[in-house]
């Protein structure tokens, strides 16, 4: 009996669900649009690594600050900052990667120092993301650099200033729909003599991942070229991004 009751024991063990596979999965439930099965299954995975000694691994923090997502989507506050001063802490536990997860920690925690009366602080941690994410947009599209002797224009030097015509819309990104964030990103690009977008790069951010989509978008924009002296030309411009807060999660 002993050996059969070792032997479930440890079926049991190897099909336990590990917990950076659970996060995994729950991040996958939640992009196809079963938050609260990928809610359940990102909180059974902090669960399991509650019980367990520090360190975690990156799963861990990514898990901390998807959750604390969800509580400013829902106006929770008081358990979010929870969540984000855990992040804090694993965070603490090595050099975090300059990444989308560690800009939208910050983020997360901008907001949160503003709500608790630290408007200073929250200016220097927004600051850091801002700057992440100027990174993270830059390395979307790395163009190689133009030719000296044909640097691009201000737009205000053409004789014809560039018109859009193809603009689509750019998607909302998770964690912007999951905290109802929106607003206008804004990018630094240059037109060359096709009309093509080329230099992306940000100078307003918003964050929550909606830059990247915004540079995305942008990336695939069409403009009639502008015109110097009768010839096509590279331009400088400034183009901004919109989006628009939906509840269709």
């Amino acid at each position: 009996m002993r050996f059969f009751t070792t032997l479930l024991l440890c079926a049991a063990a190897l099909h336990a669900a590990d917990p950076a596979d659970l996060v995994r999965k729950g991040l996958r439930e939640i992009e196809n649009r079963h938050g609260i099965q990928g809610e359940r299954h990102i909180r059974e995975a902090l669960d399991k690594w509650e019980k367990e000694p520090a360190p975690h691994p990156p799963e861990y923090a990514l898990a901390l600050v998807t959750i604390a997502d969800i509580l400013q989507g829902r106006g929770d506050f008081e358990h979010e900052d929870q969540r984000l001063e855990q992040a804090r802490q694993a965070f603490a536990e090595s050099t975090p990667a300059e990444d989308a997860t560690y800009a939208l920690f910050l983020e997360l925690r901008g907001m949160s120092l503003d709500r608790n009366g630290k408007p200073d602080e929250a200016t220097e941690v927004r600051t850091r993301a801002a700057a992440i994410r100027g990174r993270l947009v830059a390395a979307l599209f790395p163009d190689p650099p133009f030719d000296p002797a044909q640097q691009p224009i201000p737009i205000r030097s053409a004789d014809r200033k560039p018109v859009p015509i193809q603009k689509p819309d750019p998607p909302f990104s998770i964690p912007a729909q999951l905290a109802k964030i929106g607003g206008t990103s804004a990018f630094s690009i240059v037109i060359d003599e096709n009309g093509l977008p080329r230099r992306i790069r940000l100078i307003r951010s918003l964050g929550f991942g909606l830059d990247e989509n915004g540079a995305r978008s942008v990336h695939e924009w069409r403009f009639s070229p502008a015109i110097k002296n009768g010839q096509p030309v590279k331009v400088t411009a400034t183009v901004e991004v919109n989006f628009h807060i939906v509840n269709n999660r």
